[in-house]
């Protein structure tokens, strides 16, 4: 059997790529982490607030997607249920840990830094924490779907087939989410 032809991986079709793992080709899967890894640990990383746990969590989802390829029903989104993979994986992680408060770690010297940079630097910084701090209060529900639409970007359509839930449910969540999170950097 002859190999099959290299992969170029800035290639926009992650359908034929998916075929083509499914067909034996095992090494391409490494295109399809290559091209959607980096999305899919920003995520973790939010929802987990641990580099370890996150980077875990990824590579578990990859893993598992892997193993169950021939399960996603539509190739062409395979990012999509892949995200998903890893939006279940980090409800366990957090349910395992039993933990909804963030701790955050003061570097004095990387305080100093960026006030050294100027007021802009240090208020963008502390609206940053500020808005980490209120998201770490959130239900982990709440916080994934404030992430996927806000930090991801993904559309509502997305989001309600990777959570399903229905679109008119899952705008209300949004908003409820928004609201909250407003209240909270109000306060």
């Amino acid at each position: 059997m002859p190999s099959p032809e290299p992969i170029d991986p800035a290639h926009p079709d992650d359908g034929e790529i998916v075929r083509r793992v499914l067909a034996g080709d095992t090494e391409a899967f490494g295109v399809l982490v290559a091209r959607h890894r980096p999305v899919l640990l920003r995520f973790a990383l939010r929802m987990l607030d641990d580099q370890a746990d996150a980077e875990d969590v990824v590579q578990e989802a990859l893993v598992r997607g892997y193993r169950a390829l021939d399960q996603c029903k539509e190739p062409d989104r395979v990012a999509a249920w892949l995200y998903a993979i890893v939006v279940n994986r980090c409800r366990t992680r957090s349910i395992q840990r039993h933990r909804r408060k963030q701790r955050f770690v003061r570097d004095e010297v990387a305080l100093a830094r960026v006030a050294a940079r100027g007021p802009d630097a240090a208020e963008e910084l502390a609206r940053r924490e500020a808005l980490e701090t209120a998201l770490a209060t959130l239900d982990t529900e709440s916080r994934t779907l404030f992430l996927m639409k806000y930090v991801d970007g993904i559309s509502y359509e997305e989001m309600g087939r990777i959570m399903g839930l229905g679109l008119s449910a899952l705008k209300m969540r949004v908003s409820r989410t928004r609201d909250r999170l407003r209240h909270l950097l109000e306060h």
